[in-house]
């Protein structure tokens, strides 16, 4: 059987060829059923369902040599990824969630989320020989649950506008906490995966993860606040695939932390 699909990038449409036949159910972001297909687009195969549910992206072509090389270095090596840790000043974001009632985490996991999504390269993931950049990431992230001793995964789509995100955020944890769950939908990478510590205020973070095949998703881990010459301070670690992201990029995104911080009265 054939489907002739039709996805929006930007002011283009783009059509599908799909051989579908069944493999499965999976979820839209607005929890609607839907079946999934295994996806013939020529000459590669891909998963109808990360077509439909990741949402807009697009594919992504190196046409800088030393880009090209730079990004074939990183991406054979058996470890690719790198981290950087530092310290944000949270002093006003801190103040300002506190006057108006805001719960800290998950505006920290909005705050994470929009610096990230504001960077291209965040949005950049490998699927073999190709990259492709979403539209938007996502953040799923850990929170304590009531049934265990051990964290929970807790995803919510990215939303711009941070009283948005911060309702549906609310109520996906207080469900979380009570039903959680420990599997990522199959298939996507449209993911932020984000983590905190708040016992230690730590200088360094590593993740566990898979690196063969490894993935290409960022994780995110922020620490215990502490006061440092009247301020508050925040450690911050950033993972990344290093054939994607490069320092400029983890420098921008601490850029894009610190603005959000001190701009706080603009959207929170």
């Amino acid at each position: 059987m054939a489907w002739l699909i039709a996805g929006s990038t930007g002011c283009c449409l783009r059509f599908f060829i799909l051989k579908t036949k069944w493999f499965g159910r999976l979820r839209l972001p607005n929890s609607q059923p839907l079946l999934k297909f295994k996806a013939e687009i020529f000459p590669n195969y891909f998963d109808l369902g990360i077509l439909l549910n990741i949402g807009a992206m697009k594919e992504i072509h190196f046409d800088n040599e030393h880009r090209k090389k730079h990004f074939d270095f990183f991406r054979r090596m058996n470890h690719p990824h790198f981290s950087v840790t530092a310290n944000v000043n949270i002093t006003r974001l801190l103040r300002k969630a506190k006057a108006k009632g805001k719960p800290f985490m998950p505006t920290v996991v909005w705050v994470v989320s929009d610096a990230a999504n504001g960077i291209p390269q965040f949005r950049q993931r490998i699927r073999g020989e190709k990259v492709v950049e979403h539209e938007a990431v996502h953040p799923s992230f850990a929170i304590d649950t009531e049934v265990s001793d051990v964290f929970s995964f807790c995803e919510v789509k990215y939303q711009k506008d941070y009283r948005a995100f911060l309702q549906d955020a609310i109520a996906t944890i207080e469900k979380t906490r009570k039903y959680p769950v420990f599997e990522d939908e199959h298939g996507r990478d449209d993911y932020l995966f984000l983590s905190s510590l708040p016992w230690v205020s730590f200088t360094a973070v590593t993740h566990a993860m898979a690196y063969h095949p490894h993935d290409c998703v960022p994780r995110i881990t922020w620490g215990k606040y502490f006061h440092q010459s009247n301020e508050v301070m925040m450690p911050l670690s950033v993972q990344a695939h290093h054939a994607l992201v490069d320092g400029r990029h983890v420098g921008l995104f601490f850029e894009n932390i610190q603005r959000l911080c001190e701009e706080v009265s603009r959207w929170l």
